[in-house]
């Protein structure tokens, strides 16, 4: 298993899919499962949201979402609700239900980091900056 290292914290590759209609990476944290998932878009799209998109041999894509999976459901991230030095209280929901709970600070960053990484995808901010 492919292993990443950001800000002290672990991450490990469960599985990637680079050439799905929707490209996704499935990590870990812990004992906790996480997915981010792009999907396809076009380039004014894709400039008008730079921190959450990417291109990739002129194709260009945005997060869709990040999803953590949960007592055996996938919930969408919502936001931080609150920061720590390490940590950071964050909210998730799935169909009405909501769940809050403390991961890495900048989870959404970070997981657009593996994205980048491992669907050979550049991220566009980096790209124009």
């Amino acid at each position: 298993m492919k292993r990443y290292t950001f800000d002290r914290q672990n991450y490990q590759i469960f599985k990637v899919d680079a050439e799905a209609e929707r490209p996704f990476v499935h990590f870990l944290w812990g004992k906790f499962d996480f997915k981010i998932v792009l999907v396809p878009t076009d380039a004014e799209t894709a400039a008008s949201l730079p921190k959450k998109s990417f291109e990739r041999d002129g194709s260009f894509y945005v997060i869709e979402n990040l999803l953590h999976l949960h007592h055996n459901q996938w919930y969408t991230f919502d936001r931080p609700t609150a920061h720590g030095l390490q940590l950071e209280e964050t909210r998730w929901s799935c169909e009405g239900q909501t769940y809050y709970a403390e991961f890495p600070k900048d989870l959404l960053s970070m997981a657009a980091r593996l994205a980048s990484e491992e669907l050979g995808v550049s991220p566009l901010h980096a790209a124009h900056a």
